[in-house]
């Protein structure tokens, strides 16, 4: 069994208490995420995907409860200095993180995080192509300004600067939004690699399709609970938490539910593989 990596205990997270316009965003969470693992947080806006991301990240402090990450602890009582040791090891890469993007080169923009780490230039310089073999840009890109490149490629080199930092955990706000199918597919290869890597990663998104073979765990959220924790195939099993979700199963199960395939394939891939094997079998789908 593989160890846990993060882990929250009765957490719970209220904006701005104490006044009118209080807010609680996040009610009683336990959830606890293995190492090495990639996580898919679920739900609709407003069912606090966001600020569980940011409380793990320790951009916030939780209003009770406790989050441990790397045996590091996070509390309503812990100082902004500790704050900031928490999140080391740890990588955010906000959506639309182009934005983010400030340096005339990107070679400054990849060293910034790094050099804030205190990193001597030779660890630095190795961590900064080893960032950009990783998001695959030329390091031909390191002396010319990030706002020349493509939008594809500025994805890719804000992602560049959180991984220069070299993350344990990775945390994604729906990284795809207004990527097209190329540059979404870039993106995949990325995660792939840096999970196989034993990046720990969690990503918000509403893009399951492009992402379900590689999740290993599925947390869905509604009105600040969490209402299923468990595997891609339990949680495509169930239209209810579907719905809730406002998301559609993966093409590959609603194409095996409507021919009456047996298994819940997470993939065209495994669709296909599905297929061949009862073919295979002179049988049918429906036997």
């Amino acid at each position: 069994m593989a160890k846990t990596k993060i882990e929250l205990k009765n957490v719970s997270f209220t904006y701005q208490p104490a006044t009118p316009m209080e807010y609680q965003a996040l009610s009683n969470i336990n959830l606890k995420i293995a190492d090495g693992s990639f996580t898919v947080l679920v739900g609709q806006t407003g069912s606090g995907k966001s600020t569980l991301v940011n409380l793990i990240d320790a951009l916030i402090r939780p209003t009770s409860g406790q989050i441990i990450v790397n045996n590091r602890f996070l509390n309503s009582q812990t100082s902004k200095k500790e704050q900031e040791n928490f999140r080391q090891n740890i990588g955010f890469v906000f959506q639309f993180p182009e934005r983010q993007l400030f340096a005339q080169t990107v070679r400054e923009d990849l060293e910034f995080g790094p050099r804030n780490l205190g990193w001597n230039q030779s660890k630095i310089d190795e961590a900064v192509i080893m960032a950009l073999e990783t998001v695959q840009l030329d390091p031909s890109v390191l002396n010319v300004s990030p706002f020349s490149l493509s939008g594809g490629q500025k994805r890719r080199t804000a992602i560049a600067g959180v991984l220069a930092m070299n993350p344990e955990v990775l945390i994604l706000d729906e990284p795809a939004v207004g990527l097209d199918s190329l540059s979404i597919k870039q993106l995949l290869n990325i995660l792939t690699k840096l999970n196989q890597r034993g990046v720990t990663i969690i990503m918000i998104t509403h893009y399951l399709e492009m992402i379900t073979s590689l999740v290993t765990q599925i947390v869905a959220l509604h009105n600040g609970k969490i209402t299923f924790d468990g595997s891609p195939q339990d949680f495509f099993k169930s239209k209810s938490l579907l719905k809730k979700s406002k998301l559609l199963a993966p093409k590959s199960i609603q194409i095996s539910q409507e021919i009456g395939l047996n298994g819940l394939p997470l993939s065209i891939d495994e669709l296909s593989i599905e297929l061949i094997k009862q073919l295979k079998n002179g049988g049918s789908a429906n036997e």
